[in-house]
């Protein structure tokens, strides 16, 4: 399916995958990090 997309209207962004974990330096404490990706849907470029 072709969907059309004028230059710089639209961002599409979407959660990906599994969480990530990042250690604060200061505490020690683990905290969840989430990674998303965006792409410009008339460019293609992520």
């Amino acid at each position: 399916m072709h969907i059309e997309h004028k230059p710089g209207y639209a961002v599409e962004v979407d959660w990906a995958g599994v969480t990530l974990s990042d250690i604060d330096n200061s505490t020690g404490e683990i905290q969840k990090a989430y990674l998303f990706v965006g792409a410009l849907p008339c460019s293609g470029y992520a």
